[in-house]
């Protein structure tokens, strides 16, 4: 399996005075300033089934909840199952103007995307980076391809918080030129099980809304689709690359380790993809940031749920991990001033 870590070399650093970490961390805003963030997910679940004969493929009921339905597998029961899968978006964010009250219209701007999934119990794998090349024959990439290059904007106040995004849907899928044939049929097959695109507003709230507060303790809310409100502790500080950056530990509020079978909410209870997906949302998560507050910019981010459901029939183990990684900063020429500044 592909390590989950960050490709941001970690340097020393001497520590700066407590005072350069005092009053309110807010995120600075100017007008031509860019950054550019590296955001990654890794789906991972895992099933085993009991050698009871149930099929991993046919989508046979299995345990009173999850079923396996169309999940690459071919084989009976008595089996465990790794299907991981990985997602890179890079977004480049410009900021176009401030508001009298800080915050910032922003664009963002798709740079490259890349998709990865892998079936370990029959082989079947498939992989596509827009870095490398600009379409995919594959019709389940298509949705990815979709992404790359997509511009939508969004409003950010000084603290982090999303108060606005507009054309923050992905396009649709275009599966004209698809190709399926006895060759790639295998890499179809994975490229048909990929999870949609992780959405903007989620990117969005990681990157900005994790900025700590004052004080040793807080709570936050997030949107990981859904919302999750956030304990958070603050953790002093590490450097990171260059940046001395304030640590914080973020963990679910209002959820326990342990999910029960009656959290997990999903339809029809016969994809064992869709199971794993409705068990991250039920799951507890867990994460840190660190946060330049002398740049006034999120460095990392890692974040993690996780979750366990087990019956007679078999127990499925899901994981979603998401990284986030500041991979640049710039200034770039603006035009005048747009007409619509935020605070207004």
């Amino acid at each position: 399996m592909k390590p989950f870590v960050s490709s941001l070399a970690v340097a020393a650093l001497l520590v700066l005075a407590p005072a350069a970490f005092a009053g309110d961390p807010v995120w600075h805003f100017k007008p031509g300033k860019t950054f550019t963030y590296e955001c990654t997910s890794e789906f991972h679940y895992i099933q085993f089934t009991p050698g009871t004969g149930a099929t991993l493929q046919g989508g046979a009921q299995t345990n009173g909840l999850s079923a396996p339905g169309n999940n690459g597998g071919g084989t009976t029961g008595g089996t465990t199952t790794e299907d991981p899968q990985w997602e890179t978006v890079v977004l480049r964010g410009t900021v176009l103007s401030v508001g009298d009250d800080g915050s910032a219209r922003i664009e963002f701007l798709v740079e490259r995307v890349s998709i990865e999934v892998r079936f370990d119990i029959t082989g079947v794998h498939a992989k596509w980076d827009s870095a490398k090349s600009p379409k995919t024959e594959l019709a389940g990439f298509r949705k990815y391809q979709a992404v790359a290059g997509h511009t939508f904007r969004a409003i950010i106040g000084p603290d982090g918080s999303v108060k606005e995004v507009s054309n923050g849907d992905w396009p649709k899928a275009d599966e004209a030129g698809a190709v399926r044939n006895d060759k790639n049929d295998r890499e179809n097959q994975a490229a048909d099980a990929v999870h949609v695109p992780t959405a903007p507003s989620v990117w969005l709230n990681l990157v900005f809304s994790t900025a700590p507060r004052d004080g040793a303790a807080w709570e936050q809310t997030l949107k990981l689709p859904e919302e999750e409100k956030l304990s958070v502790k603050s953790d002093g500080t590490e450097a990171i690359g260059k940046h001395l950056c304030a640590k914080s530990r973020m963990k679910s509020a209002d959820k326990e380790r342990a999910v029960k079978a009656g959290d997990v909410k999903v339809e029809g209870a016969r994809d064992v993809a869709k199971i794993a997906s409705a068990m991250i949302v039920a799951a507890q998560k867990k994460g840190m940031s660190w946060f330049s507050r002398a740049d006034g910019v999120l460095v990392k981010l890692d974040f993690e749920g996780s979750a366990e459901l087990g019956a007679v029939g078999g127990t499925t183990h899901a994981t979603m991990k998401w990284g986030v990684d500041l991979k640049g900063q710039g200034v770039t020429e603006m035009k005048p001033a747009e007409p619509d500044a935020p605070s207004k």
